[in-house]
């Protein structure tokens, strides 16, 4: 099994949630396909079996996550509900309306409650379409989780 993510990825943070970071790393149709290939295989083979926790392992060991870190993979058009859950969000009042603003990967400071300069992402689906725009449109991606504390062996691009 050879490593399916390019040598130096683009990774994204996506947000933080019970003691993990969620990620998004954009994926060429090869890496896609092998990954796809590689869970279908995994899902396949009886969870007794020693297959099962050799693919595991090899898998792990080539890509640095595992099977169950794998939260979404495939096409980058996503529904909003699935959005809403993987992007960070804040809430801001706004001309004493309380809002929800979810990430913003342009705009270092969309945290800040200035709503003149601050661009807003009412819901994931926004937040996303930010994103996917920021890295020209990636045909193919993976969402994934990983714990706080192995967050600084990935090269992270994040502007906030």
């Amino acid at each position: 099994m050879k490593n399916s993510f390019p040598t130096m990825p683009i990774v994204e943070l996506l947000s933080v949630k019970e003691e993990k970071a969620i990620l998004f790393t954009p994926l060429t149709k090869e890496q896609f396909v092998d990954i796809a290939e590689h869970i279908r295989a995994h899902a396949t083979i009886p969870k007794t079996s020693p297959k099962k926790k050799e693919l595991e392992d090899e898998f792990k060991k080539c890509n640095r996550l595992s099977f169950n870190d794998i939260l979404g993979i495939g096409d980058t058009k996503i529904e909003t509900r699935l959005a809403n859950s993987y992007m960070e969000a804040t809430t801001m009042n706004c001309s004493g309306t309380i809002k929800r603003n979810f990430k913003c990967f342009v705009f270092k400071n969309w945290r800040e409650n200035n709503i003149t300069n601050n661009p807003m992402h009412q819901d994931g689906s926004c937040s996303w379409n930010c994103l996917m725009t920021k890295l020209h449109h990636p045909q193919y991606g993976i969402v994934y989780t990983v714990p706080l504390d192995m967050l600084h062996k990935f090269n992270i691009y994040d502007t906030n």
